[in-house]
């Protein structure tokens, strides 16, 4: 039963509150039995306050868990009492958006103390630590931090993946890299367009946030995925033009991390 187990814990924000939205449903179509995601949520919450929260135990979350598919958000939680609440098989970390494009807030120190912590008290000796590297804003979006990236989504977008090859690709600390900067741009080349954000910066509740959640399970699994578009077959309404695209996004976010590959699935399915 051990391959059909998927526990996942975030240590993050919102935007890792987008990314695991659809997991866990998600996980179910595709053969996961065994079944926990959770997120540690503040948001805005950059590595900086997650090292001073694991260092004075401050009880500063709001504790989100996916059960049947459902959120159940838990509140005033510690990153301690996360980690011990299961035992978690993957446990995820990432920079606040705002600064995910700035390689010098990654800071090294802090990232050995918070993957040190969380290896000292996860209850699962054989946990995987891995790195969410985040999507660059929509090319039109209002967020004030868009101004430390010229407001274009390609220069944060190259940014993004900067940061992440210096400070993240190369460090022992993380296990692997969950490229959702590269799976959410590969959809924005589809007949989707830029339209893959609520509100310029967080994930469409649909699309964008399945796409993400995919690329979560493509890479911590490195299963098939080739199977979902029929096993979520009207899952949030959404067709089957819109899956099977989802589904080369992420693949080939897999394959090339670093570059934009463009999709094949330019007609809109509305009008085809």
């Amino acid at each position: 039963m051990k391959n059909k187990r998927f526990e996942v814990l975030a240590v993050g924000n919102s935007f890792s509150e987008d990314a695991l939205a659809h997991l866990h449903n998600i996980a179910a179509a595709l053969g996961k039995k065994d079944i926990l995601i959770a997120n540690l949520y503040i948001g805005g919450c950059s590595l900086a306050t997650h090292y001073i929260n694991a260092q004075n135990n401050n009880k500063d979350y709001e504790f989100q868990i996916w059960k049947d598919g459902n959120k159940q958000p838990l509140q005033k939680y510690s990153i301690l009492d996360g980690l011990v609440y299961s035992d978690w098989d993957y446990i995820s970390l990432q920079q606040v958006s705002t600064l995910s494009g700035q390689a010098d807030t990654y800071d090294y120190d802090i990232l050995r103390y918070l993957v040190s912590y969380f290896k000292q008290y996860t209850i699962n000796p054989d946990v995987k630590i891995v790195w969410q590297a985040t999507w660059a804003y929509q090319g039109n979006s209002n967020h004030e931090a868009f101004n430390n990236y010229d407001n274009n989504q390609m220069t944060m977008y190259n940014s993004i993946n900067a940061a992440v090859k210096e400070c993240i690709n190369n460090n022992h600390n993380f296990e692997l890299i969950i490229h959702n900067t590269t799976a959410i741009q590969n959809a924005r080349t589809s007949y989707l367009g830029d339209g893959l954000t609520r509100d310029g910066f967080h994930l469409s509740l649909k699309e964008g946030r399945l796409i993400a959640a995919l690329m979560y399970y493509k890479t911590l699994t490195g299963a098939d995925i080739s199977q979902l578009p029929d096993r979520l077959k009207g899952y949030l309404d959404l067709d089957n033009y819109f899956y099977r695209m989802a589904v080369e996004s992420v693949e080939n976010a897999y394959n090339n991390p670093y570059q934009i590959t463009k999709s094949k699935f330019i007609q809109n399915p509305e009008r085809y």
